[in-house]
């Protein structure tokens, strides 16, 4: 079993990650926030930090941010 990071190897566009949020769920919520960013291959905080970034700026700063995400991975290899 391999393990996730807890942070994203790539620097944010939308800032330094500095800040936390404390934000009570239940149970099912985080169930399904867990399943979803297991399926997305990232942990739990960078699938949510992704849906809250999604809801604040919009799909196309999102689209564009998931692009260079891939370009930079690509680069490295």
């Amino acid at each position: 079993m391999t393990s996730l990071e807890s942070r994203a190897p790539v620097s944010n566009p939308f800032g330094k990650c500095d800040r936390r949020l404390d934000i009570p769920v239940s149970e099912a919520l985080e169930e399904r926030i867990i399943a979803m960013a297991a399926l997305n291959g990232i942990p739990k905080a960078e699938y949510v930090r992704r849906v809250l970034e999604r809801a604040m700026y919009g799909e196309f700063a999102i689209a564009q941010s998931l692009a260079a995400d891939r370009l930079g991975s690509h680069r490295e290899n």
